[in-house]
């Protein structure tokens, strides 16, 4: 029975660690819209931020944005016909951006915008 109760309680530890990771994502994206003056829709399927005629997706990750990646944000039904913009909010001070995702957004004609902490953090109200 003890067994069970240890594992009942790495479960719900992993999960409130999922929940916070998922709730940090959220309000990078948040700030992000902010930062670009688009309102925030998120969701499983659907662009980060837009308002009818521009859609941004942001991504927050620790390495930069590659090609592929630009593609298969540019190949979603959501993106079609609409100016596209792809914001990156990279960790660490590393470019926001490949070189080859950069050759790639020239091609397809999407916006890149690299949001670093600083411009991030501009975003946040003071108390």
């Amino acid at each position: 029975m003890t067994k069970k109760k240890q594992t009942k309680k790495k479960q719900t530890k992993t999960a409130v660690t999922k929940r916070r990771i998922l709730k940090t994502a959220e309000v990078v994206e948040k700030e992000a819209c902010k930062f670009l003056n688009l309102p925030h829709k998120g969701g499983p399927g659907n662009p980060d931020c837009t308002d009818g005629a521009v859609v941004a997706d942001v991504k927050n990750r620790a390495r930069p944005v590659d090609a592929s990646t630009i593609r298969q944000v540019a190949a979603t039904k959501w993106a079609q016909d609409k100016p596209l913009i792809v914001a990156s909010t990279p960790k660490g001070g590393v470019n926001p951006f490949t070189p080859g995702a950069v050759k790639a957004a020239e091609e397809l004609g999407v916006t890149l915008v690299g949001l670093q902490k600083e411009a991030r953090k501009s975003t946040k109200k003071k108390r």
